[in-house]
């Protein structure tokens, strides 16, 4: 007969081992965070760290299938052209760069943009034989040996909020992009094989490009796969996109909030409805993101605002814990992301959603500031 102590060693060995089959078992699925809500009994469930790692994958594998190439249009001032190359080719964001010499009186080579042989090697040059109109440097894309095309003029020093348009195309790559005013483009991206498409769009309507434009300094206007039409701003130092559906009054335009300016604001009309956001894209899924938030409507109104995060857009988790939410100032507010709970810590999108209708008030922010990044 086997005494008792024997027994009992057995079947404390039986179940530790069952415990270690069961934790064996489950080690390679993805954890659930789960944490309780500091202001109420609401569950919040986070992201998992298995979904910040797919987000990040997914990034790196459409900066793989949408490659750029920058197209460089040349009227006239080599200077500047120069100039914008060297940017370019520093960024490392482009696979190549073709410059349209559109200007009949030069026929204009490599060694006139740089003596850089490693430059040299990423540059193309197309000597135009005729004066086209601008709308003929989306000719130039068809030439490219990429899946899309950065186009940028002659008439600006540098690109402008290169980052930010870039993650948005990635992002929604079947639409044109455009940084723009009511009038004048800056800079924008399309697909390759869209190129030929919306040339003859031009040629047979030259005010196509007014659906695109906005009438506010800075600003994207794209659809988002959400299917809402917003208004979008990157930040003065390109490190975000500041974006809404809300309207918004003519003297209050959403670059204000953006512009590092805090004598500047973004104010909405005073009707809002409950489907009504504001809203931060990262560029990319990042952790550990601090920045300040700075407005003038008063405070309760403030409270009426749901804090969401996601990593596409699409899907929203909101985030209803006080952790990592402070305020500094009487109108200045500290999101340190380092401080929210686990599930919390990662995302690329941040919203702000209206909770309850409003007839009376209005949300007047003047100013975003990324405190750093990790």
């Amino acid at each position: 007969m086997w005494q008792k102590p024997t027994i009992l060693t057995i079947i404390i060995c039986a179940f530790l081992y069952s415990i270690n089959y069961i934790l064996f078992s489950f080690k390679n699925v993805p954890l659930i965070f789960i944490t309780r809500s500091y202001s109420d009994d609401t569950i919040n469930i986070g992201f998992s760290l298995f979904e910040f790692e797919q987000a990040k994958l997914n990034e790196i594998e459409l900066e793989q299938k949408y490659t750029l190439t920058a197209i460089l249009w040349h009227q006239k001032k080599l200077s500047k052209v120069t100039k914008l190359v060297k940017y370019l080719f520093d960024s490392h964001l482009f696979k190549e760069i073709i410059i349209w010499n559109n200007n009949l009186h030069i026929n204009l080579s490599l060694h006139q943009i740089t003596s850089d042989a490693h430059v040299i090697k990423s540059i193309r040059i197309i000597n135009s034989k005729e004066n086209w109109t601008y709308t003929m440097k989306y000719y130039a894309c068809l030439h490219a040996n990429t899946t899309g095309c950065y186009f940028i003029d002659d008439s600006w020093d540098r690109p402008y909020y290169i980052k930010s348009l870039i993650a948005i195309f990635r992002s929604n790559p079947h639409d044109l992009h455009l940084i723009t005013n009511s009038y004048i483009s800056y800079a924008s991206i399309l697909l390759r094989n869209y190129t030929q498409q919306y040339v003859e769009f031009l040629q047979n309507d030259g005010n196509i490009l007014y659906p695109f434009c906005m009438n506010n300094i800075h600003s994207v206007r794209i659809q988002k796969n959400y299917s809402l039409n917003c208004i979008r701003s990157p930040s003065f130092d390109d490190k975000f996109i500041f974006f809404t559906n809300m309207q918004q009054l003519s003297s209050y335009q959403t670059w204000n909030a953006v512009d590092n300016n805090l004598s500047t604001c973004w104010q909405t009309n005073p009707l809002i409805q409950s489907s009504d956001f504001f809203a931060i894209d990262f560029l990319r899924p990042q952790t550990n993101i601090k920045f300040l938030l700075t407005i003038l409507h008063i405070h309760q109104f403030h409270e009426n605002l749901e804090l969401s995060i996601s990593f596409d857009g699409n899907w929203w988790i909101p985030y209803r814990s006080l952790n990592g939410k402070s305020r500094l100032l009487k109108h200045t507010y500290l999101f340190d992301t380092v401080q929210f709970n686990q599930g919390f810590k990662s995302f690329r999108y941040m919203k702000f959603q209206i909770i309850n209708n409003s007839s009376h008030q209005f949300l007047h922010i003047c100013d975003i500031q990324i405190v750093n990044f990790d």
